[in-house]
């Protein structure tokens, strides 16, 4: 699949050392995003899927993993918008000039972007926690394994491959273990199920125990009526035989 930044049109490219990463669907991290994005570029509405390239953020903004690939903070927020008048000639016209004008000052600080992220790291650590989950599970769904542009000019086909497939095989082991989740969840539910009808026939079984002990008390006193009842017979023919 080729991903391409839907502020500036740039399009994956391995070569390129440019990473994608996928506006949070946390609502109150997409706002956040959004408004930074709409102070440079009016009525910007994208979908739900939609990408935005690393250079729309500042080098502070990223950080190296231990296997070597470079992710995206949880708290980063896009601030760079240098869209070239080459790239915006794929925008309709009625909307270049407006944007352009916009992005004039590409580089410059934004002082309500800072506002808002001010206000964002401030709230509760719970809501802090959530939110640089949500921000992380979606930026090592979408990138792509680099190295700085530097080191990646001297590294080789077969490296690059290597890296590539390495990527694979982490997709397949997720896969695998979801799979197996999915079992797991399922022998779950199938072992509840048993152990419900286990526990309704263990109570009918004591039920039906209850009744027999009953039962059994009831035939034990009665047979103790016709035992004494038995001997006083007994006793009174032995009289009258005497």
């Amino acid at each position: 699949m080729v991903y391409t930044c839907n502020i500036c049109g740039e399009a994956y490219n391995l070569q390129a050392a440019i990473t994608f990463h996928r506006i949070p669907k946390n609502k109150g991290r997409r706002e956040v995003w959004l408004k930074s994005i709409g102070t440079k570029i009016r009525n910007f509405k994208p979908p739900l899927s939609a990408k935005i390239c690393s250079q729309h953020f500042t080098t502070d903004s990223f950080y190296l993993s231990i296997d070597g690939k470079r992710l995206l903070k949880a708290e980063a927020i896009p601030t760079l918008f240098h869209i070239t008048r080459r790239r915006l000639e794929t925008y309709p016209e009625n909307e270049n000039d407006d944007i352009y004008e916009n992005l004039q000052h590409e580089n410059e600080a934004n002082p309500t972007i800072m506002a808002v992220s001010s206000t964002v790291t401030t709230q509760s650590d719970t809501a802090d926690e959530i939110h640089n989950s949500d921000a992380t599970c979606e930026t090592l769904s979408t990138s792509r394994t680099i190295v700085p542009q530097t080191e990646t000019q001297h590294l080789s086909s077969e490296t690059r491959q290597n890296v590539i497939s390495i990527d694979e095989e982490n997709s397949q082991n997720c896969n695998k273990l979801r799979k197996q989740l999915q079992e797991a969840n399922a022998r779950n539910a199938m072992l509840q199920q048993k152990l419900t009808c286990l526990q309704q026939k263990n109570r009918r079984f004591e039920k039906s125990i209850k009744k027999l002990l009953t039962l059994l008390k009831h035939f034990y006193k009665r047979t103790k009526c016709y035992q004494k009842m038995l001997v006083r017979y007994s006793n009174k023919v032995m009289n009258t035989r005497i």
